[in-house]
């Protein structure tokens, strides 16, 4: 499971596509509701489209997950 740490909350990443029905669109949504600019959402979501895919044997990215964000958004991943 992959969380988001933010100044003021943390959004579990993980969850929140899951709740999305692992749509790519409807994720980027959610998280530009919370606050997230639409770049930064469109990076989150890919990363964690990406990650799920490996975990479960679908289809990736030939791009690391990580190359979907920069290293500051990487440093509020973590993991639980």
């Amino acid at each position: 499971m992959r969380k988001i740490k933010l100044e003021k909350t943390v959004i579990n990443l993980t969850d929140l596509c899951k709740k999305s029905g692992w749509h790519l669109g409807s994720s980027i949504s959610v998280l530009e509701k919370v606050g997230i600019s639409r770049s930064e959402a469109e990076n989150y979501a890919n990363f964690e489209f990406n990650e799920f895919a490996i975990e479960n044997g679908g289809s990736v990215d030939t791009v690391s997950s990580d190359d979907y964000l920069t290293d500051e958004q990487f440093d509020k991943i973590y993991y639980e």
